[in-house]
């Protein structure tokens, strides 16, 4: 093999490893992802969205490729426990009252702030972790026993939330917080059964009490009915008694305007009509001989 041969196909190789690394400084950025880059240890402003970019060749820049439009979640308390976790105590938490509680969450967060993201924290899920477990144990502080296992479990995820937004933020570590869930809250092994002794008389004590309610309300429904029944009866009385006192009020006065001149006869026609109406309550017959004197007692009992 000559000598010529050989360096031409030297430098054929060395001009393609020169085009080589040459086209390290080309990066391609696909959909939702954005490449954050440092040049010779400076940050370069604005991070690289989706497109072809050309920068420097490698070794004068470091880049980091991110997903922008990543949900990512990370698991904390009972929700990543390990098979020793029991027995290390991970997930217990001391609520307000001074009782433990087993509390799991689910945690979902994206990059907002890519820049943030890659200067200021090597291990995220680390660093968000520790931050999300101390706003739990500081949550779980502010509520009672029966409030984290069952009444407010969602105002305990509002207090996670806050709490961990408040700190995230405190530290700019770029994370933009989408939603944290308490997935689990229970009481310890070892008291689990005094628990649901506890939530069962809880159970039983709500449920008599919706029945006195549900009681009360139908006894005060009838009871409106039946007052609502009596006042209609008593006004449709009412009103048959006024109708009847204004007829028998404008009989007499018509009678009385008949025979407002001869008050003997207008005396004995009113006495006949009593007569009259009296035995036909009565039921009854009566004969007399002519002159024989009445017993008006015998109306009385009608």
């Amino acid at each position: 093999m000559s000598t010529p041969f050989v360096q031409k196909s030297l430098l054929a190789i060395l001009l393609i490893m020169l085009i080589g690394y040459l086209a390290t400084a080309l990066e391609t950025v696909g959909p939702g992802e954005v490449v954050v880059v440092r040049r010779l240890g400076r940050t370069v402003e604005p991070p690289w969205t989706a497109g072809l970019h050309v920068g420097l060749p490698k070794g004068f820049e470091h880049r980091v490729k991110l997903r922008i439009d990543e949900v990512r979640r990370l698991p904390i308390g009972t929700a990543r426990e390990t098979e020793n976790s029991a027995i290390s105590g991970r997930g217990e938490y001391l609520t307000a009252d001074r009782n433990l509680a087993r509390v799991g969450a689910i945690i979902q967060f994206r990059v907002n702030e890519p820049v943030a993201y890659v200067l200021n924290a090597a291990d995220h899920e680390t660093v968000l972790g520790a931050l999300a477990e101390r706003a739990l144990s500081r949550a779980c502080s502010q509520f009672e026993i029966d409030d984290v296992l069952r009444n407010r479990r969602q105002q305990l995820s509002d207090a996670l939330l806050a709490t961990l937004a408040r700190d995230c933020e405190s530290l700019s570590l770029g994370i933009g917080l989408l939603s944290v869930n308490v997935v689990e809250a229970r009481p310890p092994e070892e008291v689990v059964s005094e628990f649901s002794d506890a939530q069962a008389a809880v159970s039983d004590r709500e449920r008599r009490a919706t029945e006195a309610v549900t009681e009360a309300e139908r006894i005060a429904l009838n009871a409106r009915a039946r007052a609502l029944k009596i006042e209609d009866l008593a006004s449709t009385q009412a009103v048959q008694t006024r109708n009847n006192a204004r007829s028998r009020a404008e009989r007499f006065l018509a009678i009385l305007g008949q025979n407002s001149g001869d008050t003997p006869s207008t005396r004995q026609r009113l006495y006949q009509e009593a007569l009259q109406r009296g035995f036909q309550r009565l039921g009854k017959r009566v004969l007399l001989e002519p002159g024989q004197p009445i017993d008006l007692s015998i109306l009385g009992g009608r």
